[in-house]
């Protein structure tokens, strides 16, 4: 059994990202799945959303079934955790520089990362697992600003502690 798993490990390494997808696809619709497909929570279509997660996750998981429980995260948002008082001031930090990115993309969002542990004093390995707590739910998987870039800008903070940031992208976006 162990050899099939690591046969069927080395076909999705190197398989394509978009008929990953719509294998997974294919597997969500016969599990029944279809609300979850109609509900992410992104504004990208469905298979392309699933192609990015798959790139993702793909050398993470072994088999097809996998994807949906490695990455729950891209479907729904986890639990929020209590915050800290002495995190909030990175959370504000981090808050405020990410609402005012114009582009959204990894290294961006790397880079205000940076600069408000700086800011805030805080160590980035503490910063970094609680956001990764407040994206993901828990400390494991790809690379938490790839999973921030492919979520979108108004998904992530949804998941974040910081209220203001709600209030900040409804804001612009009734503009």
């Amino acid at each position: 059994m162990k050899k099939a798993e690591w046969f069927n490990k080395q076909y999705m390494t190197i398989c394509d990202d978009t008929r990953l997808a719509v294998l997974l696809t294919l597997k969500m619709i016969k599990a029944g799945a279809t609300g979850e497909i109609a509900d992410f929570p992104v504004s990208m279509h469905p298979v392309m959303y699933l192609a990015k997660v798959c790139g993702l996750l793909k050398q993470k998981v072994s088999n097809i079934n996998n994807f949906m429980s490695s990455g729950e995260y891209f479907f729904k948002r986890p639990a929020t955790p209590k915050t800290p008082d002495d995190a909030m001031t990175f959370f504000n930090i981090y808050d405020e520089k990410l609402n005012a990115l114009e582009v959204f993309s990894p290294e961006k969002i790397h880079e205000v990362f940076n600069a408000a542990c700086e800011e805030s004093k805080c160590e980035p390995r503490v910063a970094g697992k609680m956001l990764r707590t407040y994206i993901c739910g828990n400390s494991v998987g790809p690379p938490i600003h790839d999973i921030m870039a492919l979520l979108g800008k108004e998904e992530c903070f949804e998941r974040l502690p910081v209220p203001v940031a709600l209030y900040t992208i409804k804001s612009k976006s009734q503009q």
